[in-house]
């Protein structure tokens, strides 16, 4: 909570903290292991508040400090350099790590899937990515990376809005 006080989600007032939060509760939900569950609460801290692996690794142990690590992008590169490497190491990445990263991908896919239902196509306006396709892309991407997980009802319900959101020539809207 430390890490992210202060920030709050994308073109929001939520609080940032809501996210990780919600990735941890998604990953306990499929495996309730103490470490999984850390790992999905820091994912963020790396990536988007300065924390180091190593002050990580520190105070919650390597096997965290591996996890949140294999979750972080390397904002010095560009967005679609840094999302195609994301892909390529999650379909190679052990199960642990897929784990951690369906918890947050649902998350924010969630968000934007009601986001939508709110405000429409200006959401895509506030992704670096600048368009729908392009989202849409990654989501897609992000699926076939994770296919390892399809028996998880996590990974069903994350394919289910991938497919609602991104696979049709438009989103759909209740």
């Amino acid at each position: 909570m430390k890490a992210h006080d202060g920030q709050v989600r994308k073109g929001s007032e939520v609080p940032y903290i809501k996210h990780p939060l919600e990735a941890a509760v998604i990953v306990s939900d499929i495996r309730p292991e103490e470490t999984l569950v850390t790992a999905a609460i820091l994912h963020d801290t790396i990536e988007d508040c300065g924390v180091t692996e190593s002050a990580i690794k520190e105070q919650f142990g390597s096997r965290v400090a591996q996890l949140v690590a294999a979750e972080s992008d390397d904002k010095s590169q560009p967005w679609i350099s840094r999302k195609r490497a994301m892909m390529k190491a999650l379909e190679e990445a052990p199960e642990d790590v897929k784990i951690v990263a369906l918890g947050d991908k649902l998350s924010n896919l969630r968000d934007i899937c009601q986001d939508y239902q709110d405000i429409g196509d200006p959401i895509w306006k506030r992704f670096t990515a600048g368009s729908r396709e392009m989202v849409g892309w990654y989501y897609q991407g992000l699926r076939s990376a994770l296919r390892s997980l399809s028996g998880m009802p996590q990974y069903q319900e994350f394919s289910e809005l991938v497919s609602r959101m991104f696979d049709g020539k438009a989103p759909y809207r209740a």
